[in-house]
């Protein structure tokens, strides 16, 4: 990790990511001042394209060490995306394109597959989570995309925050 070089011919996603690994491995360590100073540079590094997925799939020591410090918590908000204020509906109450907002009901374990995928999870890693293959996964996913009427994983998750269903 410390041959990453500084500038020139690396992505900033892969400086960043070097950056955050370092203070991943200072912090298992005990070396809170260096797991803090190479958090700092991956944040400084991240900041400009927001670049979230790293650090909400770095586990939770980063929630925990920003959460240490308040300061660093208020001047890193752009790690919590940017998304219109949801409301919460009923689940019968139609959408504005006059479609029901649900045609039914998420089962359990579809409503913990949808918060594993509000996670930004993936199909794997949701499987490994719940103790079920990846088709079981992708099955669950399918059923919820048809019941909340939408195509894709993210479109589903705000539509479930929509609904106050998340």
């Amino acid at each position: 990790l410390a041959g990453v070089p500084g500038d020139g011919g690396v992505t900033t996603p892969v400086r960043a990511r070097a950056c955050l690994l370092r203070a991943q491995i200072a912090a298992a360590d005990g070396e809170s001042q260096e797991a803090h100073r190479h958090l700092g540079e991956a944040l400084a590094l991240a900041r400009p394209e927001e670049l979230r997925r790293m650090f909400a799939e770095s586990g939770p020591w980063v929630h925990r060490t920003l959460g240490q410090d308040p300061r660093w918590a208020r001047s890193h908000g752009w790690l919590i995306p940017r998304t219109p204020a949801r409301t919460a509906r009923t689940a019968r109450a139609p959408q504005a394109d006059g479609q029901p907002a649900v045609v039914e009901p998420l089962s359990a374990r579809e409503t913990e597959v949808l918060r594993k995928a509000a996670d930004l999870l993936s199909t794997e890693e949701i499987a490994a989570e719940l103790y079920v293959s990846a088709n079981t996964v992708k099955t669950h996913l399918k059923s919820i995309y048809r019941k909340l009427c939408v195509t894709r994983r993210s479109e589903a998750v705000h539509r479930a925050q929509d609904l106050g269903m998340l």
